[in-house]
């Protein structure tokens, strides 16, 4: 996904720091977006969930950090929160305030940017913007403008619809991308399973490009002695200790493939909404609530290959290639602070074995694998 920073007119892949001048237009725009925030969430007057606050204000542990978001009405409430409905209530002064509205128009902040006009919105750009205070997204393709102030540690958040599809899967990926490397944790693209069977949760992150088996890992956990932190994107962090952690609790599988691997998935039909776009969007926190984790020890790495063998095979493999399997995705997917998730990203490879995954086509098997690869290492 191509963006554009503030020092150059020519597509780029990363968002650089801008010149003096132009950092103070970031640091205006900024402004601007909690100054429409803030009006578009006036006056709510009933409790969130855990009764801290306006209705569509709720503060969730996020990677063991309190973040409050807060939504401009019941609608965009009902979606952003769906997606993280698995996460517990947290107590203590957020971490990070996140603050998010929608309108039928973006003229308000198109107006007030000079890298993003109207013209860049219809053409279905992305342009990432850094400042010294902050950064600032607008992902047309996403239909989403967001902002990130690493001041007041907090952000916004704008759609045209409280229903768009990225705000029902992941409301606040680009957000929780800045936010979690400014405090140590790495937001990864990849599933992660976990076994309890030692006593504490002992978690293996997924990764490797689409189609290698990662989404078929994580759902067909769900049926196993396994538990499921997430499928797509989970938060890592290396000190104290290597640690994984649940963002969302959203799955995507095509109808098809839903239908011939995973009827007791299908079963939940009010937990899946149809067709969003090409693919069943899968609410696991109401259909699976019990078989799912919010954080769990990182005890391992694999990258699942389909092999077609009778049986599966776990292989030690090199850091190198594991750091292959894991930095395009994860580096690429949302601009600013690459070099800082490369660093982290290193360290935590080096911090747990990788295992090369070679699977065959009996799920049951796979998972065995895995969770005797788990038990193996909760207690080396």
């Amino acid at each position: 996904m191509a963006t554009r920073s503030e020092t150059t007119t020519t597509t780029t892949t990363t968002a650089t720091p801008t010149p003096a001048g132009a950092a103070c237009r970031v640091e205006a725009f900024l402004d601007l977006a909690d100054r429409l925030a803030a009006e578009a969430c006036h006056g709510q007057p009933t409790k969130g969930r855990d009764g801290g606050g306006p209705a569509g204000e709720h503060t969730l542990c996020v990677a063991g950090l309190p973040v409050q978001v807060r939504c401009s009405d019941q609608a965009l409430t009902a979606t952003v929160f769906r997606a993280m409905s698995h996460l517990q209530p947290a107590e203590g002064p957020p971490r990070l305030r996140v603050t998010a509205w929608h309108s039928p128009d973006a003229g308000p902040l198109l107006d007030g940017c000079p890298w993003a006009g109207r013209e860049t919105w219809r053409a279905k750009e992305v342009v990432v913007v850094r400042g010294e205070r902050g950064f600032a997204a607008f992902n047309a393709q996403a239909e989403t403008i967001c902002t990130y102030d690493r001041r007041t540690q907090s952000a916004t958040l704008w759609s045209p619809s409280p229903e768009t599809h990225n705000l029902r899967v992941s409301p606040l990926d680009a957000i929780f991308n800045w936010w979690l490397t400014d405090h140590g944790r790495l937001l990864c693209h990849g599933s992660a399973v976990a076994s309890s069977s030692g006593g504490q949760p002992a978690a293996a992150l997924i990764v490797g490009r689409g189609g290698s088996g990662k989404s078929t890992l994580a759902f067909a956990s769900l049926g196993s002695n396994l538990s499921l932190l997430g499928d797509d994107l989970v938060a890592a962090q290396v000190a104290p200790t290597p640690w994984l952690s649940s963002l969302y609790s959203v799955g995507k599988l095509l109808p098809g493939h839903m239908r011939e691997s995973f009827p007791h998935i299908q079963r939940h039909e009010r937990a899946i909404a149809h067709g969003v776009p090409d693919k069943n969007l899968v609410y696991l926190a109401e259909s699976h609530h019990a078989k799912l984790l919010s954080d769990a020890a990182l005890r391992a790495v694999i990258v699942p290959r389909i092999a077609g063998v009778a049986q599966p095979r776990v292989e030690p493999l090199d850091r190198a290639a594991a750091y292959r399997a894991l930095a395009p995705s994860t580096l690429l997917m949302h601009s600013g602070q690459r070099a800082e998730k490369a660093t982290m990203l290193a360290d935590l490879i080096r911090s747990v074995p990788a295992y090369r995954l070679n699977l065959s086509p009996d799920h049951g098997a796979n998972l065995g694998a895995i969770e005797s690869l788990l038990a193996r290492r909760a207690a080396a």
